[in-house]
């Protein structure tokens, strides 16, 4: 009975410390984006722009949804997202068609390296649903766009996974 209520303790701690933790990232997160310089004095977007921002920001979220549950990305939906991102930007609508190239190249191909030197350690620690999931953001956003959307993804996979990992938090 006493050991019982020690590992609820426990866990109660750990549940704490993540929720304090996933806060203070979220609030020093809010602090560094607001802090950004924002160039608003290009032109305001088309309804082509919006509409295709709002296709891409739907399949992420359907992507992530589909991911949590499954822990697997659905290739009916990443490769055609993948193309629509080469075709919008064809037309140079978010970023220039070279850039959009290069980030889809990019995204796949710093994963697929970043995979291989993890497996030595984890074989199977990246999916291929991971490495064309960012090649889809690379050719949406640009190679650019990269670097933010890689630091903001490994920023967000630590904080809501290493809580768990912590001593005492599996009992």
């Amino acid at each position: 009975m006493r050991r019982s209520c020690m590992r609820q303790g426990i866990l109660r701690r750990a549940i704490l410390n993540a929720h304090l933790h996933r806060d203070r990232l979220a609030a020093w997160l809010r602090a560094e984006v607001g802090s950004l310089e924002m160039n608003f004095d290009g032109p305001d977007l088309t309804a082509l722009q919006t509409a295709a921002a709002a296709l891409f920001l739907a399949a992420l979220l359907v992507l992530s949804l589909i991911d949590f549950r499954t822990q697997r990305l659905a290739d009916k939906i990443v490769l055609p997202m993948l193309a629509a991102g080469l075709a919008v930007n064809a037309g140079t609508l978010f970023t220039s068609p070279l850039d959009a190239i290069l980030g889809a190249i990019l995204g796949y191909g710093s994963l697929r390296l970043l995979a291989a030197l993890y497996s030595f350690r984890a074989p199977s620690a990246f999916g291929g649903g991971d490495l064309k999931l960012t090649a889809m953001m690379g050719a949406w956003l640009g190679a650019s766009a990269l670097p933010l959307v890689l630091l903001v993804a490994f920023v967000w996979a630590l904080a809501s996974h290493c809580p768990w990992s912590l001593p005492g938090s599996g009992d």
